[in-house]
């Protein structure tokens, strides 16, 4: 059973997939992140244009409320919560390294799950060639009222 919800992105996020360089941490995909980007420094790559889903941020949204479904427990316990997710688009636009870096464990379950179940990305670009990049989005749940 589908259950009706909304997803909420809010204020800034809403309107850019933020690619994220940072430095490592004890999180396996920061240092990942971080041999990547290194990587590409070295390499004299600089990222011109970031990778993005197919049709913007708009197809994206559309993408999460058709596709997410609310986990039954999280219904029946009315969890509600944001879900940081973490994953690199590939230099051929497929997603990999997807983790959930934040939120309860059932609503990250579900998060991950559909960004890896995503089409495709348009991959990011530098030097006219494409590029792996790093992305960090959240994923709210909000059950409706």
């Amino acid at each position: 059973m589908r259950f009706l919800f909304s997803v909420l992105l809010t204020g800034f996020i809403l309107l850019s997939l933020n690619s994220v360089a940072q430095s490592a941490s004890t999180n396996p995909l920061d240092s990942s992140a971080k041999r990547l980007t290194d990587s590409l420094h070295k390499s004299g790559y600089k990222v011109e244009i970031e990778s993005r889903f197919p049709g913007g941020v708009h197809a994206w949204i559309q993408y999460l409320s058709e596709n997410l479904r609310y986990p039954k427990k999280a219904v029946k316990r009315k969890l509600e919560g944001t879900v940081m997710v973490r994953f690199i688009v590939e230099k051929d636009g497929s997603v990999s390294n997807v983790s959930a870096e934040s939120g309860d464990p059932l609503l990250a379950e579900e998060a991950v799950r559909i960004v890896k179940a995503s089409p495709a990305w348009i991959p990011a670009r530098g030097d006219g060639k494409p590029l792996k990049s790093y992305k960090k989005q959240p994923i709210s749940f909000t059950l409706p009222k």
